[in-house]
């Protein structure tokens, strides 16, 4: 849906399984629309499988 909506991907235009996807919203039968999260704002924390 993100792409449908001219979502480009990534700044660093690689993608991932992991990407930060923008929040999606549509309110009162509006279109949705998407809105970046600043990066300042998503906390990443790594993930280690526990083999």
């Amino acid at each position: 849906m993100c792409f449908k909506l001219g979502w480009k991907g990534p700044r660093s235009g690689v993608r991932t399984r992991f990407d930060v996807l923008p929040l999606v919203l549509s309110a009162n039968g509006h279109d949705p629309d998407y809105f970046d999260i600043p990066p300042e704002l998503v906390l990443e924390v790594p993930l280690k499988h526990p083999t």
